[in-house]
């Protein structure tokens, strides 16, 4: 599939209410989102290969950590951080108003 990688460039949210048996769906920051007791984990993806890694922390507060960002040649998003455990996300789709990652 060779993905236009300036679609993956913004914020991007857990909208787990719309996961399949098979796939994780993410969406833009701005989306309506309902609201959520557990929070929403994210990404957020910059240019030049940086990116935010928002996770659920203590207290089921948002926790923010910096790393890096590639794009493999199987439409593979590699994250780094030494903050976490390396990330691989398998991209299904992305457009202006989802993004979809196989489980």
């Amino acid at each position: 599939m060779s993905l236009n990688t300036k679609l993956l460039l913004r914020s991007w949210f857990h909208s787990y209410e719309e996961d399949t048996p098979t796939t994780e769906v993410y969406r833009p920051e701005e989306y309506p989102f309902p609201p959520s007791r557990r929070g929403r984990t994210g990404y957020q993806f910059l240019p030049a290969g940086v990116v935010i890694v928002r996770v659920t922390g203590p207290a089921d507060r948002r926790v923010s950590h910096g790393g890096t960002w590639n794009l493999d040649a199987n439409d593979k998003i590699n994250i780094r951080s030494p903050d976490i455990q390396e990330i691989n996300l398998q991209v299904e789709e992305v457009t202006e108003e989802i993004l979809r990652i196989k489980k």
